[in-house]
């Protein structure tokens, strides 16, 4: 069992007293005391200051202190302590006097045993307790008040007592302790509310609510009050009076008051804005505005909306972020946000509103719809980021043609000595393997460079109507050798007609590429591949994500696709599968997918990638469709037929070359001896027309190049027809024959052959050339 332990200073200049009062304690059980005595004021005061004590006992009859003096100063020191005064003297008013100075008891010496002593002492300390309780409990009232701004009174009717809280007096601007009636509280109340406030408090005498706002003057300055009470009723029923709440409304009144003066002119704004809206929500976060042409097409009612709180309104997920977005606005910031909102992307503005002191009492939202505005915003991006793209294209174009054309004069040179070597060897000779297979090997890179050419769009097409299905039906078991044999390749042909203008030979070389590179993404598992083709109505939105960077229009395409099984690609691999030479197997791999590109591109076409890792990847591509009918491969149109050839040798033995190459000068030198011609050689365009002007009469034909300093080959061709209306021109290019003739813009060449080129070819040229004279 615990007992309680007070520790309990006696004041007292008589030891014999101090001895009476320690011996009395001694026999206490519960509670035991620790007594402490001291024998003057002073050293009461400074023992108070320095230790922890329950209770004082104090007299007040001591030779530093006489009277009430002491216990003014013991409790000044130490207010929570309580004090019983001890005295020798039997005064009632004395004692009254001392509990009017806050003493918590009043003995008596002489009259003095256990049960009084430890009666009182038990007494005064829990009434100490309870009085620092209640004090505070009122003090935290009090400041409850004062933060809520709500006040608090009480009135009895029969004797016209009014009580009120230091709030209460605060508002009303009147000194705390103030004694009030309730004809005082009537001349603080605006005199145009007067009779009001009058009027309502005697209707609640008689039972009716009493729930008011009204104004007071303070000051010279006008508040609003808002007031509620409950009645208090006798046994007879009459009001014997009334407790109540006074809170100051001064500010919402302000807001309110500011919000109607300024709802009309949010409300004509909102309205005169037909993709916008304006929101405006007061302090307790319920709407108080919900205009414009916005609101109908989001589904918002003003009328029910209007007086709610997001939360009650919106969607779950969305009208806790819309409240924490007005939370900020009435903490005084201002942000904008853009969010997807049934349907509309919306940019809303959320905005503080104050009040002519700078305070803020509202919230403002303002919404525009910006979904046109955003989807044109993402189409700019979007074509902007296309034509970079296009542009970053056009560039590695140019620098492929470019390559290209310098790597077929450089091949040319080689391939040309190589057959001229040959011809110059006995067949039994051992080099002839050793050149031959140089030979191949060049003209290997022969191939690459019109891969070059075929990315850079420069590659060169024989165009015909063909149909897809056909031409897939046509070269199948090609295909099929490029496929592994852990791999089955399907066909899925439409039976329409798709019908398009293309080169067969660069469309199977398309398809080709594609099918080797689904055998690849398939790679030791087993797998399939099919290859499709279909004919549909397709829209520039379908066409939009394609490779080609070309300008979509609605229309009906042809397409060609090829699907695998595949490991397929990430978002990464497919941003760069048609760059030059890029690879996932090894480096270095080739041309083939950008070849690919440039070939459709040619063609007018699109190619649309889908491909998703460990599942397979797919690629269509579209061409536009044309009639049904098929045709052969369009001609160059050439020059008129030339005289017979043994005329041409007779009368003109000799064959001007004009390249800037001093290589394939050379080389095309031995070539015409060889065909039996006498050569003329020229390094650029003026000194090719120097020649021809001074030896016209000789010359059989001229073996012209097109890209030369000084004087390019369109006008040295130009010049040689002024001076020689009926001169034969074989252009010669590293460049195809579609570009190389065009520039020519349909003036009549006698041919064209593209380098490099073999001696047969270069002979075969020439022949057909005197074979159409013949004819």
């Amino acid at each position: 069992m615990t007992t309680s332990r007070i520790r309990l200073l006696v004041v007292e200049d008589n030891p014999a007293d101090r001895r009476l009062i320690s011996e009395i304690l001694k026999d206490s059980v519960d509670p035991l005391f620790e007594v402490v005595g001291v024998g003057l004021l002073a050293d009461g005061l400074k023992r108070l200051r320095e230790e922890a004590f329950d209770i004082v006992l104090l007299d007040l009859d001591l030779p530093d202190s006489r009277g009430l003096e002491g216990l003014e100063r013991i409790v000044g020191a130490a207010p929570a302590v309580p004090v019983v005064v001890l005295t020798g003297v039997d005064d009632e008013n004395l004692g009254v006097q001392a509990m009017q100075r806050e003493a918590a008891d009043y003995l008596t010496k002489g009259k003095i045993d256990l049960d009084v002593l430890v009666r009182s002492v038990k007494y005064s300390i829990e009434r100490k307790r309870i009085d620092q309780a209640l004090r505070r409990s009122r003090e935290d009232l009090s400041r409850a008040q004062a933060v809520a701004r709500t006040g608090s009174w009480r009135l009895g009717v029969p004797g016209n007592e009014l009580e009120w809280s230091d709030e209460t007096y605060r508002m009303f601007g009147i000194p705390p302790g103030t004694p009030l009636t309730y004809e005082r509280f009537l001349a603080v109340v605006h005199p145009d509310d007067r009779e009001y406030v009058d009027r309502e408090w005697k209707a609640a005498l008689r039972g009716e609510p009493y729930d008011i706002e009204h104004r007071i003057v303070v000051g010279g300055e006008v508040k609003w009050v808002r007031e509620r009470a409950e009645i208090e009723l006798g046994a007879d029923g009459l009001a014997l009076g009334g407790f109540g709440t006074v809170q100051d409304v001064t500010q919402r009144k302000r807001v309110e008051e500011t919000l109607l003066r300024s709802e009309a002119l949010y409300r004509a704004i909102a309205r005169s804005i037909p993709d916008g809206a304006i929101f405006v929500v007061d302090r307790e976060m319920r709407y108080l505005v919900a205009e414009g042409g916005l609101t109908a097409k989001l589904g918002v009612v003003r009328e029910k909306l209007e007086g709610t709180t997001p939360r009650m309104t919106m969607e779950e997920e969305w009208g806790p972020h819309v409240e924490e977005r007005f939370a900020k606005a009435l903490a005084g910031e201002t942000a904008s946000y853009e969010n997807e909102f049934r349907g509309c992307v919306l940019w809303t503005q959320y905005s503080p509103l104050r009040d002519e002191n700078d305070a803020v009492f509202a919230a403002m939202a303002i919404s525009m719809d910006v979904t046109e505005r955003k989807r044109a915003e993402e189409e700019r991006l979007e074509f902007h980021r296309q034509l970079l793209h296009a542009q970053k294209l056009e560039s590695l174009g140019v620098m492929a043609g470019g390559i290209a054309h310098d790597f077929n004069n450089i091949l040319m040179a080689v391939l040309g000595n190589l057959e001229l070597a040959l011809m110059d060897l006995p067949p039994e000779h051992t080099a002839r393997e050793n050149i031959n297979q140089s030979v191949q090997a060049t003209l290997r890179a022969a191939g690459l460079t019109r891969q070059m050419l075929a990315y850079s769009g420069k590659g060169a097409f024989q165009i015909k109507r063909l149909d897809l299905s056909d031409l897939v039906r046509e070269n199948a078991d090609l295909f099929r050798t490029a496929v592994s044999r852990n791999a089955a390749l399907n066909l899925s042909l439409t039976d329409e007609p798709s019908v398009i203008e293309g080169d067969p030979g660069q469309l199977q070389q398309v398809v080709m590429n594609l099918v080797t590179n689904a055998s690849e993404a398939i790679g030791d598992k087993a797998g399939a591949i099919t290859l499709a083709t279909g004919v549909g109505d397709f829209d520039a939105a379908y066409l939009a994500p394609s490779r080609t960077e070309g300008r979509a229009a609605d229309g009906r395409y042809a397409y060609l696709e090829v699907s695998d099984t595949g490991c397929g690609m990430d978002d990464e691999t497919q941003s760069r599968l048609f760059d030059p030479f890029f690879t996932t197997k090894f480096t270095g791999r080739g041309l083939g997918m950008s070849a690919l590109l440039g070939i459709v591109r040619g063609h007018r076409g699109f190619i649309l990638v889908d491909s998703v890792v460990g599942e397979g990847t797919t690629i269509r591509i579209l061409f536009p469709v044309c009639g049904a009918g098929l045709d052969a491969p369009r001609e160059v149109r050439l020059a008129p037929a030339v005289p017979s050839a043994t005329a041409l040798q007779a009368a003109a033995p000799t064959v001007l070359v004009v390249d800037d190459e001093e290589s394939i000068r050379n080389l095309c030198l031995e070539f015409v001896r060889h065909m039996g011609f006498r050569g003329l050689t020229a390094s650029n365009g003026e000194e090719g027309v120097t020649l021809f002007e001074q030896h016209a009469d000789e010359i059989a034909f001229v073996l012209l190049d097109l890209t030369m300093p000084r004087m390019d080959g369109v006008s040295a061709f130009r010049e040689m027809k002024r001076l020689r209306p009926g001169v034969q021109v074989i252009l010669s290019s590293g460049y195809n024959e579609k570009d190389a003739v065009q520039r020519f813009g349909g003036e009549g060449l006698a041919g064209f052959i593209q380098k490099p080129y073999r001696l047969s070819e270069l002979k075969d040229k020439v022949a057909r050339l005197f074979r159409k004279g013949e004819s």
